[in-house]
């Protein structure tokens, strides 16, 4: 993104921009963990209660859950692909939500179950906006800033993630109609979603601004000398500057400098040749491989706390409800440390080191839990205490470790394509997880040990790899 020189542009403004910008981009997240959340608890009741489906349901039930992911997979490399090589982030999302607006409307009419498939499979599209936010954020930020900017889009998907079922008890004892549509439990929390998506679209519209296309301040501060960066007030003392100390230096007067980064269509990189980089480094698959672990193992243990508790250990819906709870609060809170105290790179690694072994310890909860006949109640509640504590750690890791480090593994160039394909493990390590849950708990005392295997795996080949993670450089 090396070209246009002599295009002048105001460093202040675009910083205005940036903060509107990344506002919309929270604001967006929380509604596409929103929508992530609320589906899987009321699918199965929309389909046998509401719409009574009788013959198939089981194949409608996977088959709309499963498009749902594949949307996602396929929308988060190819859509990613084309930001890459337009930066029109304003125009790529108005477009995006409007679609995911209308996918979401089509969902909340209870008409018949193909028009929920359709629906989602439109919806699923929204989850590449991930991927475009991570990548401009990656390239409009100082690297020191990157983390805690990450954790805060993070926090906002963990929040939606937590007020989708929510939102779902808020329309437990439902029964009204609105513009002609008969809203229930099952079709309530898209209904709010439909709203929350307008609203997005509008705002993206008109604040939404498309910040690496005027200015990649990533690519820029390996293009511009330090004498450049020091007139243009980007540089100081051989170091880059705050945002708030530039802005309180130049209140008066706002300085103009030579956009050497701006976008130019003619240097995006060929798609093989980064999929041919991508899937040729060690480090690069082993981040893949970690995060469709992560996720698969995050989705299984979401899955195996209803079954435990009802099977195993007879709890409550109360019980597990508030074991949803704790994990949604406990992953916030360490979230929010990565905002206000971000590790340093350096440090990062050792997520990685604690997310495994955080793995391993879930798992073996469960183990105890399968073949503990005492069922100690101080006991068993001090082992989920335990297992939301580690899933908090597994989670912080996949959304701090895993992305600011591929973040810095890749240029500036190929930043959304190779977010767009690292989500896209993560969405069949979910979807396997989806698929695999019941028959898995059910052989528990087989599946258990093989997760430890591949775990210790994973540790082992981080350990080896540790000096490439510490101080991620660009792969190409």
């Amino acid at each position: 993104m090396m070209a246009q020189t002599g295009v002048a542009f105001s460093y202040k403004q675009w910083l205005k921009k940036r903060q509107i910008t990344t506002k919309l981009f929270y604001f967006i997240g929380l509604i596409l963990g929103i929508e992530y959340s609320f589906t899987f608890a009321t699918l199965l009741v929309y389909l046998k209660d509401f719409l009574q489906v009788k013959n198939n349901l089981n194949i409608f039930y996977s088959c709309i859950s499963g498009i749902y992911i594949l949307s996602m997979i396929i929308s988060s490399v190819f859509v990613g692909k084309i930001f890459d090589r337009t930066r029109r982030t304003r125009l790529i999302f108005s477009f995006i939500l409007a679609l995911v607006t209308i996918g979401n409307v089509l969902y909340t009419i209870p008409i018949s179950p193909y028009l929920l498939l359709f629906g989602r499979l439109l919806s699923g599209l929204g989850d590449c906006l991930r991927a475009i936010i991570v990548a401009e954020v990656a390239r409009s930020f100082a690297p020191d800033e990157v983390v805690s900017q990450i954790s805060a889009v993070s926090c906002t998907y963990v929040v939606g993630f937590t007020l989708g079922p929510c939102i779902n008890s808020a329309f437990v004892r439902a029964d009204f109609w609105f513009l002609g549509v008969h809203v229930e439990y099952s079709n309530g929390a898209s209904l709010v979603t439909c709203f929350l998506y307008m609203i997005a679209f509008f705002l993206s519209l008109f604040f939404v601004s498309d910040l690496s296309r005027e200015f990649d301040l990533k690519e820029a501060l390996k293009s511009f000398s330090a004498e450049e960066l020091e007139e243009a007030s980007l540089d100081s003392e051989q170091k880059l500057i705050t945002n708030e100390r530039f802005e309180s230096d130049h209140e008066e007067s706002t300085p103009m400098i030579e956009n050497k980064s701006s976008f130019k269509t003619g240097n995006e990189m060929e798609t093989m040749f980064v999929l041919r980089k991508f899937f040729t480094n060690l480090d690069t698959i082993l981040i893949l491989v970690m995060s469709f672990t992560t996720m698969f193992c995050v989705v299984v243990y979401d899955l195996w706390v209803p079954l435990a508790c009802i099977e195993l250990l007879n709890w409550t819906n109360l019980d597990i409800n508030l074991i949803y709870l704790t994990n949604g609060t406990i992953s916030l809170l360490f979230l929010l440390v990565g905002i206000f105290k971000p590790p340093k790179t350096d440090k990062m690694i050792y997520l990685g080191y604690a997310a495994f072994p955080s793995i391993m310890i879930i798992f073996g909860a469960f183990f105890f839990f399968k073949f503990d006949t005492w069922h100690i109640i101080w006991l068993d509640a001090f082992l989920w205490l335990v297992t939301c504590l580690c899933l908090s750690i597994i989670i912080t890791a996949e959304e701090l470790f895993l992305i600011t480090t591929l973040a810095k593994m890749v240029p500036s160039q190929a930043q959304s394509i190779s977010e767009g394909i690292r989500l896209a493990s993560t969405r069949l390590g979910s979807a396997l997880g989806l698929f695999t849950a019941t028959f898995t708990f059910q052989h528990l005392n087989y599946f258990c040990p093989l997760v430890f295997f591949i775990c210790i795996l994973l540790i082992l080949l981080l350990i080896i790899r540790r000096r490439q993670f510490y101080e991620p450089v660009p792969i190409f």
